[in-house]
């Protein structure tokens, strides 16, 4: 879901392309521009949108692995003529850092003026004394924190970088701003011009949808300097909120609207941190019942997915507290999405030739070979994109994509996965009724012969053909059949009918042994293919 999004007034989006990097777009200004300075290597994950749609947080590992959070300013308008988004890193890399979620005192409705994340940084283990030959390792229980990074600079940036806060809030120290408004302005003052270029300017032209106008962070403050280390002033801000304990968290998934509560979700379920100093804690799900939670874009609703199940609630105090029986059989007559009877509509007509574009697309933007083997690509596109035009089912559209991947000769290049239509509907029981049961012997089908000739009768393999160390023969060979009294089936005898239906009824002979694995059938021989047919009774394996 990171790989793709949108930011809360839905004027920008972004996305990860075929290299992993992070790439933004301004939808009305029909500008991209790419992500830069991002250090190390990895995956960008966990990107998260400020409330007016200027920065971009997001986590990704640095260049020892941890990882860090990174803040991208795209602008107050448009994104820069030279394509390139500088990202600065906000916390350090001496330890994870993961799950930005901008937020205030005020909730996250607004502009943000503080960064939440989790952190390991304050390990705490459950092994006092971890000396001796024998120690145990040391437990890593409860590791994870919640921490708040200020994001406003008082004055000329010359706070002391190693001050503490309480716990509750995050700027409770920085309520005196010199040029910051403390609430959103008006759709009016809202479309002032800006530039992205100018740090004194707070305003950004925004739609009716997205009147919220983001702080402006000061990246030109001497906080933002990196000493000997790699650490900047800036991230020793960030400070651990003290009335949620250590966890095992999983994530921050989001700041309440209204006010300051916090969501986090964790192994057990999910918590709600709220009142004075977050020491007020709401469980939103009993142990193993949550299997996920998740924010909207506009940050107003939260939905939560239980047991093929999702409802979705109003990111707010009232909303969020009273959603401790949020299973319960009474709460989900009202406020559920069932999610169990979600249909989708496909049209082959409109999906298949899509589909085949986006093959098409991935095997040029992946194959190791930007050349694809000397093959000309854009024709191999024109050539097989009407046979995708005409394909009905999904098997035929996977016939068309291996015909058009064949064309670049390379043996790992694969096509699988899919809509098929399951026969069983996902009823138990059913995938084994249509399952063909086998008689261990090879045949062909001979009209003079009136049935299916057999052409040989497997014989156990003794290193492979084993069950409890005990080699498995076929159904019909002597060995099996003499132990009830019957002659085993040879080569050049004749099977002319199973559970007394004609062989030549029906197409092939595994549709007369649909369902019998296991299970007694009487088959009718004609031994070496001449006079009359006698009884065999046999049990297929499956």
């Amino acid at each position: 879901p990171n790989s793709f999004g949108a930011s809360p007034g839905g004027r920008r989006l972004h996305w990860l392309d075929t290299d992993g990097r992070l790439v933004v777009a301004d939808v009305a200004a029909g500008l991209t521009a790419r992500v830069e300075n991002v250090a190390g290597a990895g995956t960008i994950d966990e990107v998260a949108w400020s409330p007016g749609g200027r920065y971009l947080a997001f986590s990704h590992p640095a260049i020892n692995q941890f990882d860090v959070i990174s803040i991208a300013d795209c602008g107050a308008e448009g994104l820069p003529e030279s394509g390139r988004v500088a990202a600065v890193a906000v916390t350090p890399d001496r330890f994870n850092s993961n799950d930005p979620t901008w937020g205030s005192d005020a909730g996250c409705g607004g502009p943000a003026d503080a960064l939440y994340f989790l952190s390991d940084r304050d390990i705490k283990g459950d092994v006092s004394h971890p000396w001796g030959s024998r120690a145990p390792k040391p437990h890593l229980v409860k590791r994870v924190g919640v921490y708040a990074l200020p994001l406003l600079i008082k004055g000329d940036g010359d706070d002391d970088p190693d001050f503490t806060l309480p716990g509750a809030s995050a700027v409770a120290e920085l309520a005196e701003l010199a040029d910051t408004p403390s609430a959103a302005p008006t759709a009016a003052t809202s479309a002032a011009p800006s530039t992205a270029a100018s740090a004194s300017t707070n305003t950004t032209t925004a739609d009716a949808s997205a009147a919220v106008v983001d702080h402006v962070i000061d990246f030109s403050s001497p906080l933002f300097l990196t000493d000997a280390r790699g650490v900047s002033a800036f991230s020793r801000r960030a400070y651990r909120i003290s009335g949620i304990p250590y966890g095992a968290y999983s994530a921050l998934v989001s700041q309440s609207l209204t006010d300051d509560a916090l969501l986090l979700a964790h192994t057990a379920g999910a918590t709600f941190f709220h009142g004075p100093h977050h020491t007020t804690k709401t469980e939103l799900l009993p142990n193993d019942t949550l299997s996920g939670c998740y924010v909207a874009t506009d940050r107003h609703y939260v939905s939560c997915l239980s047991k093929g199940a999702m409802r979705v609630l109003p990111n707010t105090l009232a909303g969020l507290s009273a959603a401790s029986s949020l299973f319960d059989i009474a709460a989900m007559q009202t406020d559920r999405v069932h999610t169990a009877d979600f249909y989708v509509r496909i049209l082959p007509a409109l999906e298949y030739p899509a589909l085949y574009a986006d093959a098409w697309r991935m095997l040029r933007d992946y194959f190791y070979d930007k050349n694809m083997h000397g093959v000309d690509w854009p024709a191999v596109y024109r050539r097989y994109r009407p046979l995708a035009d005409r394909c009905v089912k999904r098997e035929e559209l996977d016939d068309v994509l291996r015909q058009m991947a064949g064309e670049v000769s390379a043996l790992h290049v694969f096509v699988y996965g899919g809509e098929y239509e399951d026969p069983t509907h996902g009823r138990p029981g059913e995938a084994a009724a249509r399952e063909a049961g086998y008689l261990g012997v090879t045949t062909r089908r001979d009209a003079a012969a009136g049935g299916h000739v057999v052409t040989a009768v497997l014989a156990p393999d003794p290193d492979w053909d084993a069950v409890h160390d005990a080699p498995v023969y076929s159904p019909l060979a002597e060995r099996t059949l003499r132990l009830s009294g019957q002659r085993g089936v040879a080569v050049g005898d004749v099977l002319v009918a199973v559970d007394g239906e004609s062989v030549w009824d029906v197409p092939d002979l595994n549709v007369l042994l649909r369902g019998t694995a296991g299970a007694a059938v009487r088959l009718a021989v004609v031994r070496g293919g001449e006079g009359d047919a006698v009884p065999v009774v046999a049990v297929p394996v499956s």
